[in-house]
Parts: C-alpha cells; structure tokens; sequence
C-alpha cells in the first residue's frame, strides 16, 4: 500500500493590536444582513453610546461596495459614504490614533500584498472628521500604533522594510523616526553570508539626523 504524504502550511496572520481597541464583546449588536448591519459602540465613557448603521448603497461588479455608515446618538447625526472590499460586519473598527483617549474611526477599504488601505475619521470632541494626511501616507501601508507612535511601514526593494514614525499634534503629523532595515545578500545568495544593514534617522531638535547605521551578520527581524 503506497503512502500518502501529506503536508501541512500553517499561515500564520500577525497584527499589532493597540490596548485600547475594542474587542467584540465591547459591541452590542442588534441585527446582520448582506445589506445591513447595526450595532452600539462606546468611543469614550464621558459620551453615550453611539448607534451604527450600516447600509449598502451600491455592489460593484469588481467586488468593491458603496456604503452609507449611520452614527446616531441623543443630540448627534453623521453620515459617512464610502467603499470598501470588506464584509458589511468587519469594515469598521474602533481605536483611538491620535492618543486623547476619544476611540476614532478606521474604516478598511483594502488590503493588498504590500499593505492595507485604510481611511482615518478622527473624533473631534461633537463628529468624526476626516484626516486627508493620514489618509495619504497609509495608502498602500502596513499601519499600527508603537509607543504613541502612529507608526507606517512599507517594503523597501528588494529585501527590506521602512518605518516612518509620527506623532501628532494639533491633527498633523509630524515625522519623529525613520527607520531602514535590510537584508543584504552575501555572494552567489549563500545565507551563511547575509548581512542586515539598519539605518535610523531622530528628529533631534527640529531636525531628522542619523544615529545608527550599522551592517551587521543577518538575524530575522
């Protein structure tokens, strides 16, 4: 009897997930379809909940969909539209980006192999307003918080990452750390060769200086 070998792939999905983001048991929701969606959501203790109601507006044949997302609370009403490739029920997720203690909005659009996009509504102390910079630099990014760091990484060709760190102030951005990490290949791609090369750039008083640039022997990041 022949033997039949098989071989199992584990793909493990890896995150950074801020403390204060909320986990499924901080919703309640109400009801679920394919084109409607509702539940309640606290963005800070201070304010009561909010009622989100999402709608489909409009199915595209490439897969993406119009939404219009309903936020309604005593003496509060906001619309937003927008698409998005995710489920009506896991578009829309609750953390606090700009580190005032308010939950903001992240609505995902897309993810890609080199990224996700995201669009940031941030909680404005009476709405959730719109922030067009954050929107642009994560287009196409790995996203996550670090140490009140709003911290954006992207590939860098062919063997390697970049992280771009910011804080924010008054709503902007402001680049406090860049950070170069490479794998630099030894002859003929023998790993026994590689090297990593690891470059860090500070803002030290108003201006971004190098404080490390260092090639060493190759360790996974």
């Amino acid at each position: 009897m022949s033997k039949i070998l098989v071989i199992c792939i584990l793909t493990i999905a890896f995150g950074f997930y801020p403390s204060n983001t909320l986990k499924d048991s901080d919703y309640d929701y109400f009801t679920t379809a394919s084109d409607y969606y509702s539940y309640k959501v606290n963005i800070h203790e201070s304010l009561p909940e909010l009622n989100v109601e999402i709608s489909q507006i409009k199915d595209r044949v490439d897969g993406l969909v119009l939404y219009s997302i309903n936020f309604n609370a005593p003496g509060f009403s906001q619309t937003i539209i927008e698409e998005s490739w995710f489920h009506i029920n896991d578009m829309l997720v609750f953390e606090d980006w700009n580190f005032d203690g308010y939950r903001d909005l992240v609505i995902k659009v897309e993810n890609t192999k080199h990224g996700s996009i995201k669009k940031f509504w941030f909680w404005s102390g009476s709405k959730f307003v719109e922030h067009p910079q954050l929107n642009d630099i994560n287009m196409g990014a790995f996203s996550f918080i670090e140490d009140k760091f709003i911290v954006i990484q992207t590939k860098h060709y062919p063997n390697g990452w970049k992280s771009l760190y910011y804080s924010i102030e008054d709503y902007e951005l402001i680049l406090q750390k860049y950070r170069l990490w490479e794998v630099i290949l030894g002859e003929d791609c023998i790993a026994f060769d590689d090297k990593q090369r690891e470059i860090i750039k500070e803002r030290i008083n108003g201006k971004m200086i190098i404080t490390k640039n260092v090639i060493s022997d190759y360790k996974s990041e």
